[in-house]
């Protein structure tokens, strides 16, 4: 159990960012400043016609529709060209769709290619299930890609 320091009431549920600032005992103080360090990704919600100008705000990126019907992500050259373009860029954009049917295949093609997608890739081919949850399918995609980007950019200078 971690005794924690807040400085507002806090209601059980409540989701706060903590510090440990001691072990023994362990001691944990609400953070309330900005942190530099990743902790978690963001989701955001438009309207479809407010995507293209939301996706071109968030800064230069590879914009990628993932799909069990896209371009198999285990190939070795695909993987690198892939990742080393997204160094250059500074940035990537993942859109997935729902559970019945792929992004391109719920947003209409105009929007599809106002959004710049530049991939339409499969990272978890031969699933082996009909669906995979958004979150799952978030994860699964981004361990690949920090495991490639760990790999391919040891030898490149688009860092």
């Amino acid at each position: 159990r971690c005794y924690t320091v807040s400085h507002r009431e806090l209601r059980s549920g409540d989701r706060i960012m903590v510090e440990i600032v001691s072990l023994n005992p362990l001691k944990c103080v609400e953070v309330r400043r900005p942190i530099k360090t990743y902790t978690g990704y963001r989701v955001i919600t438009s309207t479809t016609n407010e995507l293209p100008t939301l996706v071109s705000r968030l800064g230069p990126s590879v914009v990628v529709n993932t799909s069990k019907n896209g371009v198999d992500y285990s190939d070795m050259e695909l993987r690198k060209r892939f990742v080393l373009e997204v160094l250059r860029k500074g940035g990537l954009t993942l859109l997935f769709g729902t559970p019945r049917r792929d992004f391109n295949e719920v947003v209409d093609n105009n929007v599809v290619r106002k959004l710049g997608v530049k991939y339409t890739l499969n990272f978890i081919p031969g699933q082996g299930t009909l669906t995979v949850r958004t979150t799952e399918a978030l994860h699964a995609v981004l361990s690949q890609v920090n495991s490639d980007i760990a790999m391919f950019s040891k030898g490149s200078k688009a860092k």
